[in-house]
């Protein structure tokens, strides 16, 4: 495990996929969840401490080239990960500390650092006298007071729901646990934005120090100041005894960010280096008055700096040392990849260090640890990894929808205008079905160690382009290579599905760290695709042999994996997903019954039998142990214990989420260029779609089913316009096919 897997045929990875299909068919049992067998969990049973050291704004090569031989010390001793810190809103601290604090993804306020001890004088009267004028909240004597609270509230409630700001603290002071924070990166304007991750849900932090005595002047320094290191040891040893949970912003570093465009780059890492080495003395005197056997100590970082996220680089390290931590790689149940971890997870890691157990309403996993050699050599790799697929991403899936846009527009005027020339038909007719091998060649792109939009965009063209002169193989004529490439993708996106997705981790086109959507199973982009080819290749291959009943029945079987296998909590675990296919499948089979029934009725007991099998899995995985529950029976679990009421939420981020993704991403004009197609092939050539249904029966049956699965992916999933999009590609692109050939000039000499 000291270097990245690199995915070649006789690699690890291949023969990982190999061996789970061999299991598979010579005797195949439920899998244990990819969890390390040999990880220590902290659970909460134990009755510790914890205390934290947010040293903001520092990436992993930071952390590697920095001298900081202490740091590197606890680094061998404990368990090191890279976190994604995605919030509401940019990389900042006053964005990242509200979303520590609360139960979704939050935003702060330009005013979020002002954060008072309650007798501390502000410009505007004492702070707890400014905070009671505009919450009618007396707070206690020596609290600390979040004086921009009603803002924040304001800010983190959008579509009547709330982020939970200050869940955390909230919960903390519920269950008798004292949370207290020190610190602050002040600098012209007060950065006190530490207390927003403890504060409860009046805006207040019960214990804590935050103010200018913690700093000292520096000339030499960013704004002159610096932290007082031996001021914050003081705090520490005063606080440290009462104290469950305690969280220190060790300022320097989170100066150095707000003031970035104040320096040269040379200047900043110069600074940086002095700061990290300021830390890291600072560590050294820490160590002796830290009690080792209960006390669990993380070193965050918040969030990323700016010159870190122009590069891609927004994994920020985080390290756990203590009781529950062996050295090696930190693990959360939440991501099940070793190394990867969410920032949520170190709301339930607090909480389980000091014995509480995680609530239902929040979204993390306590963390733990896995073995490992040399974790920072593996995680630098692997980050190296994540950060080239995610700059190569944006770019690649751009061009792959800009080009179907234009196929899609080029075969439609073509069909309008019906130009003389037999050039245009046949250039569509080699293009339409080469583009659907686009899903393919980017699942199988890792295997290739192909890097750089140059390469990768060479290399798509290359397949495209040969799958396109295949097409004018008299026996591959359009549906039948567009069938067969649908076919063998659904093949090949279920293969890696059911050996844990190790190549749609690494492809452009599956989910990825960065994106902090989904960690593991199957990601929206690849259920479209195998929502919409397994239903385009088997439906084809039907109506290709002739052998309805043969493989009417092996679909049967093709459908059920498929839906266990992108639904079932210990595999895909995407709910979304199952409902999505299940609908799907379920309309073919009754589509492809003799028994008549109505539209309405079919359509219904569709919609059932998938609400029933989503279920199912849901109940199994509800009863499943909790640290190794998936996001649905996590789901159900809330559901359990607060009621159908507790869906709402949920709903609403996934309604949220749909609303934002269909202003900004480009999957939202592959999905209306989609669907002016069906609008404009209902009408031209008139008739057409009824003589496709006439030609292909089984076809068309599968490619409305498709539609509404497709539908039906937009209304559950949390990025369904992205799933709905991709879901469209083989069914509409197989019918331009058909059309324009059809229609082409040559077809009627």
């Amino acid at each position: 495990m000291g270097s990245i897997p690199k995915p070649t045929l006789l690699s690890p990875l291949f023969l990982k996929i190999l061996s789970n299909l061999l299991l598979l068919t010579f005797g195949w049992s439920r899998p244990a969840l990819p969890s390390p067998a040999t990880a220590t969990t902290t659970t909460a049973s134990s009755q510790g401490k914890v205390l934290v050291l947010f040293v903001n704004a520092i990436s992993l090569t930071d952390l590697a080239e920095a001298p900081t031989p202490t740091l590197h010390t606890l680094i061998k001793q404990g368990a090191l990960g890279l976190a994604n810190v995605r919030t509401g809103g940019a990389f900042s601290p006053e964005n990242a500390y509200a979303t520590i604090g609360a139960i979704d993804r939050a935003v702060g306020s330009s005013r979020a650092g002002e954060a008072f001890v309650e007798d501390e004088n502000t410009e505007h009267g004492r702070a707890g006298q400014v905070f009671a004028r505009s919450t009618g909240i007396t707070p206690p004597p020596r609290s600390i007071v979040v004086l921009d609270y009603p803002y924040l509230l304001r800010a983190n409630t959008r579509f009547r729901q709330e982020a939970g700001l200050g869940a955390l603290g909230e919960y903390l002071t519920n269950y008798g646990k004292i949370g207290a924070v020190i610190g602050n990166a002040d600098t012209e304007q007060p950065g006190r934005e530490i207390a927003l991750t403890l504060m409860d849900k009046r805006g207040i932090v019960y214990a804590g120090q935050v103010g200018t005595e913690l700093t000292r002047d520096n000339p030499r320094k960013l704004y002159g100041l610096e932290t007082d290191y031996h001021q914050v040891l003081v705090a520490i040893r005063a606080l440290l005894p009462a104290a469950d949970c305690l969280l220190i912003e060790t300022g320097d570093t989170s100066r150095l960010e707000k003031g970035r465009d104040l320096i040269l780059p040379a200047r900043r890492k110069k600074l940086l280096h002095a700061a990290l080495g300021d830390f890291d003395a600072f560590l050294r005197q820490l160590r002796p008055e830290i009690p080792e056997e209960d006390l669990v100590l993380l070193i965050v970082s918040a969030y990323p700096s700016r010159e870190a996220s122009t590069q891609g680089d927004t994994l920020t390290p985080v390290l756990a040392v203590g009781p529950g931590f062996a050295p090696g790689l930190l693990y959360s149940p939440s991501t099940r990849q070793p190394g990867i971890i969410s920032i949520f997870d170190l709301q339930s890691t607090l909480l389980a260090a000091v014995g509480l157990k995680t609530p239902d309403r929040f979204q993390g996993r306590p963390l733990s640890s896995v073995p490992h050699a040399d974790p920072l050599g593996y995680l630098q790799k692997a980050n190296a990894r994540i950060i080239k697929v995610n700059k190569d991403r944006s770019p690649i899936l751009k061009g792959f929808v800009v080009l179907q846009i234009i196929l899609i527009l080029s075969a439609l005027t073509v069909i309008l205008l019906r130009p003389s020339s037999p050039f245009y038909y046949q250039l569509l007719s080699m293009l339409l079905p080469g583009i659907t091998s686009v899903p393919l060649a980017l699942l199988a792109l890792p295997l290739f160690n192909l890097e750089g939009v140059f390469k990768i965009s060479l290399y798509l063209i290359f397949i495209t382009i040969g799958v396109g002169v295949i097409s004018f193989h008299k026996k591959l004529a359009a549906p039948r290579l567009p069938g067969l490439l649908a076919l063998v993708t659904a093949l090949a996106v279920l293969l890696d599905t059911m050996a844990h997705s190790p190549l749609m981790k690494e492809s452009i086109l599956g989910f990825s760290p960065v994106g902090g959507a989904r960690y593991y199973g199957i990601g929206n982009e690849y259920l479209g695709i195998l929502l919409g080819a397994s239903v385009t290749g088997a439906t084809i291959l039907m109506d290709w042999t002739r052998r309805k009943t043969l493989f009417f029945y092996l679909s049967i079987l093709f459908y059920a994996a498929i839906t266990y296998f992108a639904a079932a909590p210990w595999f895909g675990s995407n709910f979304g997903g199952g409902v999505s296919l299940s609908v799907t499948y379920l309309l073919i089979m009754l589509l492809f019954s003799r028994k008549k029934r109505s539209r309405r009725r079919i359509i219904f007991t569709a919609l059932a039998g998938a609400a029933l099998i989503v279920t199912v899995f849901a109940l199994i995985d509800l009863f499943n142990i909790t640290g190794e529950q998936s996001h649905i029976g996590r789901f159900a679990a809330n559901i359990r214990h607060h009621g159908i009421q507790a869906a709402a939420p949920i709903i609403l981020r996934k309604i949220r989420m749909n609303l934002k993704l269909l202003e900004y991403t480009i999957w939202t004009k592959a999905l209306l260029s989609f669907l002016a197609v069906l609008l404009v092939l209902t009408y031209r050539p008139s008739g057409k779609l009824a003589e496709i249904a006439e030609r292909y029966p089984l076809f068309l049956k599968g490619f409305w089913s498709a539609v509404i699965g497709s539908i039906v992916a937009l209304l559950v999933n949390d990025s369904g316009i992205v799933a709905a999009a991709t879901s469209l590609l083989y069914p509409v692109m197989t019918v331009l096919t058909i059309v324009v050939g059809d229609l082409s000039p040559a077809e009627h000499m």
